[in-house]
């Protein structure tokens, strides 16, 4: 994965979960962020659609629960 990448999603979402700093990525997972909710989802999906000028899929937006699924995704998409 592009570490340019993963720096700009890390950035989004210290954005959008308002943190100071990013936790260990590996901690990053919808079950374990307790204020990850369906208007964080959208917020994030919507954020990084802007940030990388792309269009997810409704299952691949839904798919996004984790800091390394939205990394992926955002890989998949550009290749």
């Amino acid at each position: 994965m592009s570490e340019e990448i993963k720096e700009v999603v890390a950035e989004i979402f210290i954005e959008v979960f308002e943190w100071d700093t990013l936790p260990p990525v590996e901690s990053i997972d919808q079950s374990t962020i307790s204020n990850w909710d369906s208007m964080k989802q959208l917020s994030l999906v919507t954020a990084i659609e802007s940030e990388f000028e792309i269009a997810f899929s409704l299952d691949t937006a839904i798919a996004i629960t984790s800091f390394n699924k939205a990394v992926e995704a955002v890989v998949a998409h550009l290749a």
